[in-house]
């Protein structure tokens, strides 16, 4: 088991991006400091999940990426949840845009995934 502040999810890359991915999850907490929030359980998968003080606009926001730094990011006072069945690995063995390994691709096809909410 781990546990983790909102905070400590995000990694500072140069650029700003997603991070604080989290696989394989079979469930998790999301509490305040007196305990209370939700747990979140799977039903018939694992999980991908994140949590970040960003929306996805603030780490990536425009059509066109547009360079600027982590440092200049600023935390909101919500938490930005992500749920996923599966998630594709990091792009590329170099930075000039090659696609993940093949073992990391996901495949097209129909996809679904159950999971519980519960208030803590």
């Amino acid at each position: 088991m781990y546990t983790q502040k909102l905070s400590e999810q995000y990694f500072p890359y140069a650029r700003p991006q997603e991070s604080g991915n989290k696989t394989d999850v079979r469930w998790l907490a999301l509490t305040n400091h007196r305990g209370k929030g939700i747990r979140i359980d799977f039903a018939d998968s694992m999980l991908s999940v994140s949590a970040l003080p960003y929306s996805l606009d603030d780490l990536d926001p425009a059509p066109e990426k547009h360079q600027f730094h982590s440092g200049e990011l600023e935390g909101k006072d919500k938490i930005y949840m992500h749920i996923d069945l599966l998630q594709m690995g990091v792009q590329g063995m170099d930075s000039w845009g090659a696609m993940p390994m093949k073992k990391y691709w996901i495949t097209p096809g129909e996809y679904s995934y159950s999971y519980w909410i519960r208030p803590l």
